[in-house]
């Protein structure tokens, strides 16, 4: 669990509810750049929302400009929160050796 990114998100979200909870998902997932690299599956069993409800909170996390969704190193959807003062070294911007299902 990324600790920085829940925090930075519990505090600054303007999400609430189930959107609120996809947004924690995102960020416990995420790397010290907040690069996460879940499926929307895996967000979905995590933060016990549906399938779409986890894809529609990503979109308003998008829309909001929270959220980037990004294809790295052949992932389709790599979702990057947008935190102020945050950015990435080669090293965080890389894949974990087994991204979250």
């Amino acid at each position: 669990m990324n600790h920085q990114m829940v925090e930075y998100a519990w505090e600054n979200s303007p999400l609430t509810g189930s959107q609120f909870i996809v947004h924690l998902a995102i960020a416990a997932d995420s790397s010290n750049a907040g690069y996460c690299w879940s499926t929307v599956n895996h967000l979905a069993r995590q933060s016990k929302c549906s399938y779409m409800t986890v894809r529609n909170a990503i979109k308003t996390l998008e829309q909001k400009g929270l959220l980037q969704i990004e294809e790295m190193y052949g992932h389709k959807q790599v979702f990057h929160l947008i935190v102020p003062g945050v950015e990435a070294g080669p090293e965080e911007v890389e894949p974990p050796e087994q991204p979250a299902e």
